[in-house]
C-alpha cells in the first residue's frame, strides 16, 4: 500500500483522483483551496479524515517538506496548479510561479525524500498547433499561451530532475463538482447558466472542435500511472472531437431547456480544433482507455448538478 500525496486534492480533478487512489492506497491530499479546492469535495470517502489532509500552498517548501517526512510520502501525484489559460495572459508571473516554481518545489523534496513516483497533470495546451487539430504525444512542443509555457517548462524539469515519473496530457475534462473556473469552462458554464441564471456565452461562433474526457475516467489513469512502473508521456483523453454548438446542444436535451446561447468574440490563444491521440495510452504498459462516452458522461454531470 503506497503513501501518496496529492496536491491540489482538494480541487475538481484533484478530489476525484484521491477518492479513487484512497480505495487502495494511503491519502494525503493538500490544497490552498484558491482555485477549486473545497474540502467538501473529499466528504464522500470517510476515510480520507483518518489518513489526513492539509491546507497548504506547492509554494510553501517548510511546510510541504515537514508534511511529506512526517507522513512518509513515496509517491506523489501533483495536480495543484493555475488553471486557466485566459488568467495566464493577464498575470503571467503568478502563473510562472505557481505552474513552475511550485513542481520544482516539489520536485526538490522528491529527491531528498527519495520518493518513488511523480505523476503530473499536464495538458494538450503544451503543442505546437497542427492544422488539423490532432495531438499525439511525438509532436512538436510549442505552447502559444503562458499557460502552456508554464505546464511545458514543468514537464522539462520533471523529466531531468532523476525522479521516475509519469506525465498525464489531459484533454477538457468535465465531470461532478466542477466549478466554471480554469482551462475547461464550456460545460459547467453552461449548466450553471441553466440552472443558477449565470451570464454565459460561446466565444466565437460553436464550431469549434474539442476533446471531451470524463474526470472518472481521468481518475482511473492517475491511479494506473501510480500503481504501475509504467513511465513516460500520455495523452489521456476520450480521443473524439465534437463541435461546441453539438455538446450544448445535447446538454439542452438533456436538461429540458430551450436551446439558446449567445455567441461572444472568440478568446484569444483558443485553437479551432485540438484533439488528442490517445493510442498510445492504451497499448503501452499504462493500458488505459477511457471508458465514458461524452454522452453517458453528460448524462451523470446533469444529474449530480446542484439544482
Amino acid at each position: 500500500m503506497s503513501r501518496i500525496l496529492v496536491t491540489g486534492g482538494a480541487g475538481f480533478i484533484g478530489s476525484h483522483v484521491a477518492l479513487e487512489l484512497v480505495k487502495k492506497h494511503n491519502v494525503f491530499p493538500i490544497d490552498d483551496l484558491s482555485s477549486t479546492g473545497n474540502w467538501d469535495n473529499l466528504k464522500f470517502y470517510s476515510r480520507l479524515a483518518s489518513v489526513g489532509a492539509n491546507t497548504t500552498s506547492i509554494l510553501d517548501v517548510q511546510h510541504l517538506s515537514e508534511l511529506m517526512k512526517s507522513w512518509k510520502i513515496d509517491t506523489v501525484v501533483h495536480l495543484a496548479a493555475q488553471p486557466s489559460l485566459q488568467e495566464s495572459l493577464k498575470n503571467a508571473p503568478f502563473d510562472a510561479q505557481t505552474n513552475i516554481i511550485g513542481t520544482i518545489n516539489l520536485l526538490g523534496l522528491c529527491q531528498r525524500y527519495k520518493v518513488k513516483k511523480f505523476i503530473f497533470a499536464s495538458t494538450s495546451a503544451v503543442y505546437a498547433p497542427r492544422a488539423d487539430g490532432w495531438y499525439s504525444e511525438d509532436d512538436l512542443i510549442g505552447p502559444q499561451n503562458p499557460y502552456g509555457v508554464s505546464k511545458a517548462a514543468a514537464e522539462y524539469y520533471i523529466r531531468i530532475s532523476g525522479v521516475p515519473y509519469t506525465i498525464l496530457r489531459l484533454g477538457n475534462v468535465y465531470g461532478p463538482r466542477q466549478v466554471p473556473l480554469g482551462e475547461n469552462q464550456l460545460i459547467p458554464r453552461a449548466l450553471a447558466h441553466i440552472y443558477q441564471g449565470a451570464p454565459f456565452e460561446v466565444y466565437g461562433d460553436g464550431k469549434q472542435i474539442r476533446d471531451f474526457v470524463y474526470v472518472e475516467d481521468v481518475a482511473k489513469a492517475f491511479v494506473r500511472a501510480a500503481e504501475s512502473r509504467v513511465q513516460g508521456t500520455y495523452n489521456i483523453s476520450l480521443g473524439i472531437g465534437y463541435k461546441v454548438n453539438s455538446v450544448l446542444t445535447t446538454l439542452w436535451s438533456l436538461t429540458q431547456c430551450k436551446p439558446y446561447w449567445h455567441q461572444g468574440p472568440p478568446k484569444p490563444g483558443e485553437l479551432h480544433c485540438v484533439c488528442l491521440d490517445v493510442g498510445k495510452a492504451d497499448y503501452s504498459p499504462l493500458g488505459w482507455k477511457a471508458e465514458t462516452s461524452l454522452r453517458g458522461g453528460l448524462i451523470k454531470t446533469v444529474k449530480a448538478w446542484p439544482k
